[in-house]
């Protein structure tokens, strides 16, 4: 893909029409601290400006989505150049499936300060495949939701009263019926199914 050459003086300039726009957009520094966003952005994560300038992606959501969402920034820095990729972002309404577009911003010296995004929702099928059509059973759910909000299997047989070994047989069966074979993949096509109820554990204070 190729390379984009930004700097943080071309996106000043163009800060009042970016609040202008309808596209969600928002700026990140080299340690994954927001430095910018537009009301779009903001008002996407419904969240107030003081909760997302200053602070990063743990701050802002689910310990693992801010995993998912550092490890991409850092292939980002790695690669210096575009990124485009899926992901999943905590509203108030629930989960939501999104694209991530990303450019490199460049200081005056030309070394790489961070980058701007913009995120978009992405409309999910409604046609359903016969390998996931089973449902999950509800403690299965609630392993399921454990995981995805970045519990480890020990602290969800914890949490659940469970052995470890009995968590990771509810683990494998949930992979058989959604028909997947990692955490992520999981997340997408539970959501797409309806199968996952995440609380909003965002930082509020």
């Amino acid at each position: 893909m190729k390379k984009t050459n930004l700097t943080f003086e071309t996106i000043e300039v163009d800060v009042e029409f970016m609040n202008a726009l309808q596209a969600p957009v928002f700026i990140k520094n080299r340690d994954g601290i927001y430095t910018y966003c537009n009301e779009a952005f903001l008002q996407f994560l419904d969240l107030p400006e003081n909760r997302v300038l200053g602070h990063t992606a743990y701050d802002i959501a689910p310990v693992a989505l801010a995993k998912s969402y550092t490890a991409a920034d850092k292939a980002l820095f790695d690669s210096c150049e575009n990124q485009t990729y899926q992901s999943v972002v905590q509203q108030t309404s629930g989960l939501s499936k999104v694209v991530f577009t990303k450019a490199i911003l460049k200081d005056p010296s030309n070394k790489t300060s961070g980058f701007i995004g913009t995120v978009r929702p992405v409309v999910l099928s409604t046609d359903i495949t016969a390998s996931t059509k089973n449902n999950l059973t509800q403690r299965e759910a609630e392993v399921l939701n454990l995981l995805m909000t970045g519990e480890s299997i020990k602290r969800i047989a914890v949490a659940l009263v469970l052995s470890r070994y009995t968590v990771s047989d509810h683990l494998k069966s949930i992979y058989r019926k959604l028909d997947v074979h990692s955490k992520n993949e999981a997340m997408y096509k539970a959501l797409g199914n309806n199968h996952l109820s995440f609380e909003d554990n965002r930082k509020w204070a």
